[in-house]
């Protein structure tokens, strides 16, 4: 699994640079430092991970769509499709982080792998969408697993690029009205509706 990366430059030689290349493109872009972060990790990471994922499917048949949704998060990747990108992710995350749950500790390293990849590609596709604090919370979800190490690092240069933009999102956010603030257009799109309750008889 290659992808075809930059040169991946120190951080703060792309002060300023970011934001007027992204104007130019006329189209979102996640920080092209983490991008080559994200990327550069992948490609050590997940083509092991896959196999080892892989190899016990039956005895954990549910994983095995883990991998699809994971190898359709970087495929949408390598298009820029940020939303699709994210979605897959999230696909991912969902399902690891309810194994993690259901037997108490990931049993493979891979499970864990996994799930901090696909945080840090959540955290990649919020950055492209202009929501810092969506992608510093899925950036401290990999922080919280990751041993000190590459994804440790990918996770603390998130929270080091973009925390200062997260918190002046949190601030605009309280500053709205009350109205606005409390009561949102509707409910996300993860969560139902509840159902009216039928009506008593007499």
């Amino acid at each position: 699994l290659k992808f075809a990366v930059m040169d991946c430059p120190d951080l703060d030689d792309l002060f300023g640079g970011d934001e007027e290349g992204s104007a130019a493109a006329g189209k979102a872009a996640p920080h092209p430092a983490l991008l080559c972060t994200v990327k550069s990790l992948v490609e050590e990471v997940w083509p092991r991970a896959a196999s080892e994922i892989r190899s016990s499917c039956e005895a954990q048949p549910d994983a095995a769509n883990w991998v699809e949704w994971l190898d359709e998060a970087l495929a949408a990747l390598q298009q820029a499709n940020w939303a699709r990108c994210g979605s897959e992710a999230g696909r991912v995350r969902d399902q690891a982080w309810k194994e993690l749950l259901r037997l108490g500790s990931w049993k493979r390293p891979c499970d864990r792998e996994v799930f901090m990849l696909a945080e840090l590609l959540s955290a990649l596709s919020a950055n492209a969408r202009g929501d810092a604090v969506a992608a510093v919370r899925h950036a401290d979800g990999a922080f919280v697993f990751a041993a000190a190490g590459p994804f440790r690092d990918a996770a603390l240069l998130f929270v080091r690029w973009l925390d200062d933009e997260a918190r002046s999102q949190r601030a605009a956010v309280a500053q709205e009205p009350l109205g606005m603030a409390a009561f949102p257009p509707g409910p996300p799109l993860s969560v139902e509706r509840p159902t009216q309750p039928a009506a008593m008889e007499n």
